[in-house]
């Protein structure tokens, strides 16, 4: 039976095709058609040379800074239908929390849940928070909720995940 390289290509995260011809030498996936090799922007781009990011400092206090994140879990939800989650993870510890939502609607009330717990645990205020732009983070309840906490609300530029 003959796979899709295309398929197998994507599925392995656009992994060259000579690794791909590998692995179906080895018996690791099906045996592939590697005649029909288009060529793939996603590998391309990937390939194009990026500049070097300067160093950057990391926060020294507990809390300084956290980073937040809201995710889709597209087509997988959990066992109990969740279909989001959101991140918070701490610049100092890099500890990291997770939640799981049900909707893009609950991440106020888990942002105000994460904030007490490690307030609580740490006897520390959270001081800036850095969400990635996002629209349920542009939101005028969630600027009143920095403000009311006296948390500076900062984001991070669109597109750019470093």
């Amino acid at each position: 039976m003959l796979e899709s390289s295309i398929l197998w290509h994507a599925r392995l995260g656009h992994v060259n095709y000579k690794t791909l011809q590998n692995l179906s030498n080895l018996g690791y996936i099906f045996k592939l058609n590697l005649e029909e090799i288009p060529n793939c922007e996603i590998y391309v781009e990937a390939k194009f040379p990026k500049n070097s990011l300067h160093s950057i400092d990391r926060n020294i206090e507990p809390l300084g800074l956290i980073h937040s994140d809201l995710c889709d879990l597209k087509f997988a939800l959990t066992k109990d239908g969740k279909k989001y989650f959101i991140t918070f993870i701490d610049d100092c510890t890099r500890y990291c929390y997770v939640y799981l939502l049900n909707s893009k609607n609950d991440a106020m009330s888990m942002s105000v849940t994460y904030k007490a717990k490690v307030e609580n645990q740490l006897n520390k205020n959270v001081k800036i928070l850095k969400p990635h732009r996002g629209e349920e983070y542009e939101s005028n309840e969630f600027s009143k909720l920095c403000t009311k906490f006296g948390i500076i609300h900062q984001t991070t530029a669109s597109y750019t995940p470093q």
